[in-house]
C-alpha cells in the first residue's frame, strides 16, 4: 500500500488483502492522489484524477479493450509505476510535456494532452532548492538551535531581501540568500562549496528523485534514479590488481557517504577504498553516470563494538576526496538522501525500502550484479527481541524489518547499503543495512543501524570534517 495506506488482512480470509487509504487517496495501492489540481516538471509524477483533455474529450480507460493494443496501458508490466491502471486519469508514462491520455477521434484512437494547470513555482522557493542549478552566489542560513533545527548565524538580510520565514514557518529566523543571477557565459574560477545543515530536510533537494517508487513488489531491478543516493564502495586488491566490490553505503552530502563499520577491518588501510555514485551494475561502467572518488578518510563509530558478532554501533563515515572544495555533482542519478530528524519514529508495518547490489540467494557465491531494490516493512522492538527472533542481541541501536512472507531481505553484499523509508514526501534514511542470520529465513529479519541514534554523531563529524580513521 502507498502513500501511508494500511494492508488489511479479511477476518475470515487471510489470503484475501486490500489497502485502507489514508485521507486524499484512493485506488487499489493507494496510488491516486485524490487532492492535487495541478502537475510540477512535466507531470511524470501526477497522480490526480483529471479525466478531460484540452480540446474538451473524455479520456479512455486504461484498460479499456481500445487502449490494450496501445504501448501504454494497464496491462503493462510496470502498469503500477506508471500510474496506469483501471481509470481514466490523466498521467505521462512516457515523460512527455505535460500529462496526456488516449480519445477517440473520428473513429481512431488517439491522444491529447489533459487540460490540467502547471502547478505555480515560488521564486523564492526555486531560488533557494535549486541554487546549485540556476544561480551563483553565496547562501547564508540562520536557524534556531533547537533539537535539529541547527546552522551557523549571520548578519540581517540586506535591504530588499524578503525573508523565507514564511514560506518556512518552523524556521523562526531569518533566513536569505544573497545571490546574482547568471545571464551570460562567464568564467567562474574555482567551485566554492556551499553549506546546508544536513537535518534541515525544506533546505536542499535531498531525498527527492527522478523516479518515484510506485510499487510493492520486492526484488525487482531498481532504476538508478530511484535510488539516486545509493554508493558502491569498492577495495583494491593488491594480490589481484585490480578493486572488488565491498559494500555499499549512501550518500548524505556532497562529500560524505553513510555506511556500515563492519565494512572496514583494522588492518587494511583507507587509500585501499573507492566510491562510485551512480552505479546501476557492478559489471558495466557508463561514464555519462557514474563518479569515481578516492576516499580520503574513514571515520568508525568510537563505540563500535564486533566483539561476538554484535555488532553494536555499526556505523561509519566516509569521506570522500575532494577537488576544488566539490565532491559529488548532483544529478538524476547522483542525490544526497535526507537523514532523519533526531528522535523519529515510524510504526509498526511502515513501509520502506531496501537497494543493494548484494547476493540473491545466501547460498550464492556471487553478487547480484545489478543494482536490485525490494519494498519491506518495520517489524516492533518487542517482536525482534523475544526468543523466537534475535532476542538480546538486539539493542536500541538497532531495528528489524522483513517481508510478511519471508520471501524479500536484504542479504551478503548488501552491508553498508541504505533502508529509506518516505516521510513528508522525502526519502529519509532511516536504517544502514548491518547483519542478519542468513537471509529471507522466518522469524529472522534483516537488523539495520537505527540513524535516528547517530544525528549529533554524523552531524559533527561532517561539520568539523575531522575524527579518527
Amino acid at each position: 500500500c502507498l502513500n501511508g495506506g494500511s494492508c488489511v488482512r479479511h477476518e475470515y480470509f487471510p489470503t484475501y488483502s486490500y489497502c485502507l487509504c489514508p485521507k486524499g487517496f484512493s485506488g487499489r495501492h493507494c496510488e491516486t492522489d485524490t487532492r492535487t489540481q495541478c502537475y510540477e516538471d512535466n507531470g511524470e509524477d501526477y497522480r490526480g484524477t483529471a479525466t478531460l483533455t484540452e480540446s474538451g474529450k473524455e479520456c479512455l480507460w486504461w484498460n479499456s479493450n481500445h487502449v490494450a493494443q496501445k504501448f501504454y496501458s494497464a496491462y503493462n508490466s510496470d502498469a503500477l509505476q506508471l500510474g496506469l491502471g483501471k481509470h481514466n486519469y490523466c498521467r505521462n508514462p512516457d515523460r512527455s510535456k505535460k500529462p496526456w491520455c488516449y480519445v477517440r477521434r473520428r473513429g481512431y484512437i488517439t491522444y491529447n494532452y489533459c487540460d490540467i494547470p502547471k502547478c505555480d513555482s515560488n521564486p523564492d522557493d526555486s531560488v533557494y532548492s535549486n541554487a546549485f542549478k540556476q544561480f551563483i552566489g553565496s547562501c547564508f542560513v540562520k536557524v534556531k538551535s533547537d533539537k535539529f533545527f541547527r546552522g551557523a548565524s549571520t548578519s540581517d538580510p540586506p535591504p530588499g531581501t524578503q525573508s523565507p520565514s514564511k514560506q518556512f514557518p518552523k524556521l523562526d529566523s531569518p533566513m536569505y540568500c544573497k545571490l546574482k543571477k547568471l545571464n551570460k557565459k562567464k568564467k567562474l574560477g574555482p567551485k566554492q562549496r556551499l553549506f546546508f545543515d544536513l537535518l534541515v530536510l525544506s533546505a536542499s533537494s535531498c531525498g527527492q528523485r527522478k523516479f518515484k517508487i510506485f510499487k510493492i513488489v520486492g526484488g525487482e531491478r531498481a532504476a538508478l534514479e530511484s535510488q539516486p543516493w545509493i554508493a558502491a564502495i569498492f577495495q583494491y586488491n593488491h594480490r589481484m590488481k585490480r578493486d572488488f566490490f565491498s559494500c555499499g553505503g549512501s550518500l548524505i552530502d556532497s562529500c560524505w557517504v553513510l555506511t556500515a563499520a563492519h565494512c572496514f577491518p583494522d588492518y587494511f588501510p583507507r587509500n585501499d577504498f573507492s566510491v562510485i555514485l551512480g552505479k546501476s551494475a557492478l559489471n558495466e561502467t557508463d561514464a555519462h553516470k557514474e563518479q569515481r572518488f578516492q576516499v580520503e578518510r574513514i571515520v568508525l563509530h568510537p563505540e563500535y563494538d564486533d566483539s561476538n558478532d554484535s555488532y553494536n554501533n555499526d556505523i561509519a563515515l566516509l569521506k570522500l576526496k575532494s577537488t576544488a572544495g566539490k565532491c559529488a555533482l548532483e544529478t538524476n542519478y547522483v542525490r544526497p538522501v535526507c537523514l532523519p530528524p533526531e528522535g523519529l519514529s515510524l510504526k509498526d508495518g511502515w513501509q520502506c525500502e531496501i537497494a543493494g547490489y548484494g547476493k540473491e540467494k545466501y547460498s550464492h557465491w556471487y553478487y547480484s550484479q545489478k543494482l536490485k531494490e525490494a519494498t519491506i516493512e518495520l517489524i516492533s522492538q518487542e517482536t525482534c527481541k523475544t526468543e523466537d527472533y534475535y532476542g538480546s542481541k538486539i539493542t536500541d541501536n538497532m531495528l528489524c524489518a522483513g517481508h510478511p512472507q519471508w520471501k524479500v531481505d536484504s542479504c551478503k553484499g548488501d552491508s553498508g547499503g541504505p533502508m529509506v523509508c518516505e516521510k513528508d514526501n522525502r526519502m529519509i534514511l532511516y536504517g544502514i543495512i548491518s547483519w542478519g542470520d542468513g537471509c529471507g529465513k522466518k522469524n529472522k529479519p534483516g537488523v539495520y543501524t537505527r540513524v535516528t541514534r547517530y544525528n549529533t554523531w554524523i552531524q559533527q563529524n561532517v561539520n568539523q570534517g575531522v575524527g579518527p580513521s
